[in-house]
């Protein structure tokens, strides 16, 4: 168990140091759950929630439910830093700090917030169902359709409201035909695990080492380390997942839902009860199946909150920022390889802030004043001599350091390089920004109008952790092998340079003499 943590901490980490003896990787393992639930419960990071009260201000106030205040979380606090409160929310702020509840009786204290706290619901023996990860594998090797029609429970009831044995019941006798493990449900399913999995391998896998045969390797291999099945379903914190109440009534993040429902469901499953629903009473298979689906929308909600364009990742990373531009890209062989120049109408943008307050102390106007001054300066061709003047002198105060701190980037940003932390050490009078030949290949960009985002930098220690990590400075050696990084080395884009002038120009005999002995060297 402790060598299953070991192994997860050791393998997410995505930089490397070089090393003749050790090779580093990268790669997220499929943790068994069971085990993660004890050793959370073990080590304190982790309780049991309990599922015989579905009442959320008990819960909330008993500190075992869904929303309990293990999580560090109280009803109609969206804070993820912490608040003054009581145990059960009742009395908040630090106005009563000190103060005890009537209602629960403790004092109000800070409450730390602690987002990494787990809560476990457990599914008693012998139940259990699959992992989230595990099922999208699953359904990906046998089929969406036929996975789902294997688990949900297919049975016909007479009219004295007995089960029909599926063996005597001619309408799924029919579908068993085409399918031998139709309508068998969650728990034959559990059972006949390793019957199905081989009927499916002599139909699904051609040959060896294609990918239908590496899926099922997978599969069977989660199942022999027991990650597969699993009778913990782990809760997330609740401060991931806010609520409140208003007027009684509960208002919640999407993925409280399925949650809830789950607590309902294996209430009734730990218990043994059917549920009667509509006169009918819900067999325990048709309740495990729910607690199934159940998990697995919670799974999906959560991918589909990380993921894609509006994801909370990327509206993380993403969006509008201040003090940024965007410029058209040109080569200036002069410059050192962390150094660029900006256009005049690109700085008017980046120093805006710096700009009108200089405008304002040398006129002694109204910042408004200033600001209108400015805008004019932005909007207008022609160039202002006084806030070109303005940012000459600034860029200057900031050479003592290498020059102005910026940031260029290229999108998507997939690769180390992809962003680098650069110097502005002068002003030109064109719409572009001239750079360096030789970051071209780690921005995978060229002269054909590529454009670059630009972001000036002006905390301190942001500055000193970029110009230690992803300056160009620090990328002759390669973070892969600890060797030269050819990637920066400018040699090859002047050599393609030399051929292309060398078509295009009319050199004497003595230059080409020394083009050739150039290629040649």
């Amino acid at each position: 168990m402790n060598e299953v943590r070991r192994e997860v901490q050791t393998n997410i980490i995505t930089h490397y140091p070089y090393s003749e003896k050790w090779e580093y990787s990268t790669r997220l393992l499929r943790i068994n759950l069971d085990e993660e639930c004890i050793d959370d419960i073990r080590t304190g990071r982790g309780f049991i929630i309990q599922t015989n009260s579905s009442n959320i201000k008990k819960d909330v106030k008993g500190g075992t439910g869904i929303f309990s205040y293990q999580f560090g979380n109280i009803l109609n606090n969206d804070s993820l830093n912490g608040a003054y409160s009581c145990r059960c929310g009742n009395l908040t702020g630090r106005l009563h700090l000190g103060e005890r509840c009537s209602m629960c009786g403790t004092s109000v204290i800070l409450v730390n917030n602690d987002v990494s706290k787990f809560g476990w619901l457990l599914l008693n023996e012998p139940y259990k169902i699959i992992s989230p990860v595990c099922y999208m594998t699953l359904e990906s090797f046998i089929g969406k359709s036929v996975l789902a029609q294997m688990l949900t429970y297919e049975c016909t009831i007479d009219s004295n409201g007995n089960i029909i044995p599926r063996e005597y019941d001619p309408k799924i006798q029919a579908k068993v035909q085409k399918e031998p493990f139709y309508g068998i449900g969650m728990i034959e399913f559990y059972n006949r695990f390793e019957e199905i999995m081989e009927y499916y391998r002599s139909k699904k896998v051609k040959d060896e080492g294609d990918a239908k045969s590496l899926q099922y390797k997978l599969i069977m291999s989660d199942y022999k380390n027991g990650i597969f099945f699993t009778k913990s379903i782990p809760v997330f914190s609740s401060l991931l997942r806010p609520s409140r109440l208003d007027n009684n009534s509960l208002k919640y993040e999407k993925t409280n839902e399925p949650y809830m429902q789950l607590v309902k469901n294996i209430r009734y499953l730990n218990a043994n009860k059917s549920i009667k629903i509509n006169d009918r009473e819900k067999f325990i298979e048709e309740i495990i199946k729910n607690i199934q689906d159940s998990y697995i929308s919670i799974y999906i909600e959560l991918k589909d909150i990380l993921a894609k364009k509006k994801g909370d990742i990327r509206a993380a990373i993403g969006g509008r920022f201040d003090f940024s531009a965007r410029c058209v890209i040109t080569q200036d062989v002069s410059l050192h390889c962390n150094e660029i120049k900006l256009p005049y109408h690109c700085l008017c943008e980046l120093l805006q802030q710096i700009i009108i307050n200089y405008l304002q102390r040398l006129n002694g106007g109204s910042y408004a004043e200033a600001y209108m001054e400015w805008y004019k300066a932005q909007v207008d061709s022609e160039i202002n001599k006084k806030i070109y003047n303005i940012i000459k002198d600034y860029i200057g105060s900031c050479m003592n350091e290498g020059g102005l701190p910026v940031l260029i980037n290229r999108n998507p940003t997939i690769n180390f390089g992809g962003i680098m932390f650069m110097r502005c050490i002068g002003i030109t009078e064109e719409y572009v920004m001239n750079i360096p030949l030789c970051i071209l290949p780690p921005l995978a960009a060229d002269f054909d109008g590529d454009t670059l985002n630009i972001f000036y930098l002006y905390n301190r220690d942001f500055i000193e952790a970029a110009e230690k990590s992803i300056s160009p400075m620090q990328m002759f050696i390669s973070h892969d092998d600890g060797r030269c990084n050819m990637q920066l080395l400018p040699a090859r884009d002047y050599i393609i340079n030399i051929n292309a002038g060398k078509n295009i120009s009319k050199y004497s005999t003595e230059e080409l003499q020394e083009i050739f002995a150039v290629q040649n060297s």
